[in-house]
This record gives C-alpha cells, sequence and structure tokens, in this order.
C-alpha cells in the first residue's frame, strides 16, 4: 500500500485503518480503493499488480561508464541493444545465410553458436570465467536470426564481456590489422567477416 501513497494505522487489536492519498477519511479496509486504482491495473486484494504486453523499457547508457562496464555479463544477455556510432555511419547489409540477406534460421543458428563456442574456448586464455561467456541457443530468442541482433547483441557481448581483455582473438579470427579493429564500431562494420569466418572455423 505505502507504493501508492496508502497510509495505515495501527489500532488496537493488530486491526489497521487506511487512509487513500488526498483524502482525509480513515477506512477499516484498503481494500474500499479498489475503484481508484483500477486505471493502473492494480489489484489490492491479491496485491499484484499486471503488466501490458506493448509495454517497453527504453534506456540510453554511456558504455565507457564504470558502473556500466562492470555489470553483470548473465544481466546483459537479457537486454536487447542498439549500438548508435559517433559518425551516424551504419555496417555494412548482411550477406550470410541460406538467404544470403544476413538471417540465419533455426539451424543455421545453432550450428553458427556451436562453432562460436568452440572458437571461445579456444582462446579461453584471453577470457576471465569462461563458463559465464558460453552463447546458448536463447541468448537471441527471436527467429530467424537477424543481422541487426548480431551486430547489437551477440557482437557487442563479444567484445564488451567475452574478449574485453584482450582483442587479439577476434583480430586473428578477421586477419585485419590490429589498428582497424580499435573501436566496436569497426568490429560492427566486419559483421559479415566476423559470421563467415565463425561459420568456417575448425
Amino acid at each position: 500500500m505505502e507504493s501508492i501513497g496508502v497510509e495505515e494505522k495501527p489500532l488496537a487489536n493488530e486491526q489497521f485503518e487506511y487512509k487513500f492519498p488526498g483524502e482525509e477519511k480513515w477506512k477499516k479496509s484498503y481494500l474500499t480503493f479498489q475503484g481508484r486504482v483500477n486505471g493502473l491495473n492494480l489489484n489490492l486484494k491479491e496485491q499484484s499488480i499486471k503488466i501490458p504486453p506493448n509495454l517497453s523499457i527504453l534506456c540510453t547508457m554511456n558504455t565507457s561508464d564504470n558502473s556500466i562496464y562492470f555489470m553483470d555479463s548473465a544481466f546483459k544477455r537479457r537486454w536487447d541493444w542498439e549500438f548508435i556510432n559517433w559518425d551516424k555511419t551504419k555496417p555494412p547489409k548482411g550477406n550470410y545465410g541460406k538467404e544470403q540477406n544476413g538471417t540465419l534460421d533455426e539451424q543455421e543458428w545453432f550450428d553458427f553458436i556451436k562453432k562460436l563456442n568452440d572458437f571461445i574456448k579456444s582462446n579461453h586464455a584471453s577470457i576471465r570465467g569462461i563458463e559465464d561467456k558460453q552463447i546458448g541457443e536463447y541468448f537471441i530468442k527471436e527467429r530467424p536470426v537477424t543481422s541487426t541482433q548480431i551486430q547489437n547483441k551477440l557482437m557487442f557481448f563479444m567484445w564488451d564481456s567475452v574478449f574485453n581483455r584482450d582483442k587479439k582473438p577476434l583480430v586473428n579470427l578477421l586477419q585485419v590489422n590490429k589498428d582497424k579493429l580499435v573501436t566496436f564500431g569497426d568490429f560492427t562494420k566486419l559483421h559479415n567477416v566476423f559470421v563467415n569466418k565463425i561459420m568456417s572455423y575448425n
């Protein structure tokens, strides 16, 4: 009740009275306030709230902020990310997958993450806490998996969590000069190379 501003006054015999915000009269039962909170999807009897299915929570963050940098990697996996480069440039269109349009169906995604995890494990010396860095089937839930999801969520996780200490494994995989792979923006522009290299990884 406190979360919606209802005041609670203890009485004798473990009884209480309640007062709704902005009102003067005290009531014996807080259930009398139900009509006042129907628009908030609150159920006072069950003390529950219904979250509408179309609710989205949007936020921005600076990944250079220490409080974000040390965010738990398991927590990161539960968010959708959208990276916006400082110069507003965008990566090239995807050319991987059976359709060669930057999408992976269920089987292609499963084959991809299997090889990706092999790549991650083969570079365990560069990774701290490797058990928490494996990619599961539902790391990205939607099917088909799109190039946007691969760039914004998967590649960000690879850059910021898996290989945050040492980018050399990515440099070697992509076969680029290390000066061409300095920022995450550089990495996203190489998403076609990244996916195709992983697909052919042995």
